[in-house]
């Protein structure tokens, strides 16, 4: 306890700095000399060091503590006390065994999986555990479905920091409350590698979407544009540079990737589109999973975004085409459609852009400029290849 006669010593001790620093016109110094005034201000200098104290002593606790020093116990009760389903349709949550839910209606699955050994300068495990979850919503948001529950697996080494795995169970939470989605349960286990695994289940209400269905004449449309998320994985690998408020822009989007649920949902309930795909592993292999070797598809207008404008034009062409990242939808409908989806996204205040069209083909993309038509390399991200996608020749599997 803190007694009257040890204010004034405390006084000295604490404000003699602040003194010498900031001097004191003569009115404030006959206010401060009241008695009253120099023992509360002493008294809320004392709180505030030991407010601080105890958040530095709380971060440097976390950083320098391992998850051995907790063990599984703990930290399976820290993330069941955080994650606590709120769902009426939970019957039995987290903490148990198996999760028990009560399921109506058409449901859709997406496992991903993310290994974080190697993670971009200034990225780190909060935006990993983020970006984990929209990229298994953006599958779903993809074939029409709302992202409703999640099972997460995550495994590392036990000399993992308690603040790392904290970030990476931040980031999801977040992510899984922006997208009002539970998390079940999961699986944590012990491994030489930081790996994430996400599981997400959905609902589709309307006609589930599907890839590879486009046809000749249908319009090739996206949700928004492109090749912003594709400048910021560049610049964070230090592949390319740019102004400091693009490159800050640019840096975000990557980061924090937003999955199209409602525009999905919208796009599955009118019934009429033909193909959909997410484009998080470029905009032509989108393209191409919708034509397949069925047709060709013209791009008559890239869906550049307006700030890559300042970038060189070639740059801003290959990230728009081939840079991923955007989890944005591509899709298809027939051209007499067109004035009802665009009636039907007004209602949740989004557009439609059109960038081509679908002609008869065997699996071709051109990109149009006035009257010429040149074909496009068929390439973007794709797991265990080193080189473009290559056309399957006529009969074969």
């Amino acid at each position: 306890m803190l007694y009257q006669a040890e204010l004034p010593r405390l006084t000295c001790s604490y404000l003699q700095p602040f003194l010498k620093v900031y001097p004191m016109r003569d009115a404030q110094v006959r206010r401060f000399n009241n008695k009253y005034t120099r023992q509360m201000f002493a008294l809320s200098v004392i709180m505030i060091g030991n407010i601080y104290r105890y958040l530095l002593v709380r971060l440097y606790r976390d950083y320098m503590t391992k998850i051995s020093q907790l063990g599984e116990t703990l930290l399976i009760e820290w993330l069941v006390d955080r994650f606590s389903a709120k769902d009426p349709n939970v019957i039995v949550g987290n903490g148990n065994d198996a999760s028990v839910i009560r399921l109506a209606g058409n449901i859709s699955f997406k496992v991903d999986t993310f290994v974080l050994q190697e993670l971009p300068h200034h990225f780190d495990y909060y935006d990993a555990g983020w970006k984990a979850v929209m990229a298994c919503a953006s599958d779903l948001a993809a074939v029409g479905s709302k992202p409703k529950y999640a099972l997460v697996s995550f495994s590392c080494p036990r000399n993992l920091e308690v603040e790392s795995f904290k970030r990476i169970f931040h980031g999801i939470e977040d992510a899984l409350r922006t997208l009002n989605s539970v998390l079940l349960g999961g699986d944590l286990s012990e491994t030489s590698e930081v790996c994430l695994s996400v599981c997400m289940l959905g609902e589709v209400k309307g006609r589930p979407l599907l890839r590879n269905h486009a046809s000749p004449g249908d319009l090739i449309a996206v949700s928004r544009g492109f090749g912003l998320e594709a400048l910021g994985l560049k610049i964070l690998f230090k592949k390319v540079k740019a102004e400091a408020s693009l490159a800050r822009k640019a840096i975000i989007r990557f980061k924090h990737p937003y999955a199209e649920v409602e525009y999905g949902e919208k796009l599955s309930s009118l019934g009429f589109i033909s193909s959909c795909s997410d484009s998080s592993d470029g905009l032509i292999i989108a393209i191409k999973q919708l034509i397949d070797d069925k047709a060709n598809a013209i791009i008559d207008k890239l869906p550049t975004e307006r700030a890559l404008d300042k970038l060189n034009r070639e740059l801003s062409k290959e990230l728009t085409m081939y840079g991923g990242e955007e989890y944005a939808l591509v899709y298809t409908y027939s051209p007499q459609m067109d004035a009802e989806l665009v009636e039907a996204l007004k209602s949740i205040k989004r557009k439609r852009i059109l960038i081509g069209r679908v002609v008869e083909g065997n699996g071709d993309i051109f990109l149009q400029t006035g009257h010429t038509l040149r074909k496009l390399k068929i390439e973007g991200w794709r797991q265990f290849q080193s080189r473009p996608l290559r056309q399957r020749k006529a009969g074969e599997k």
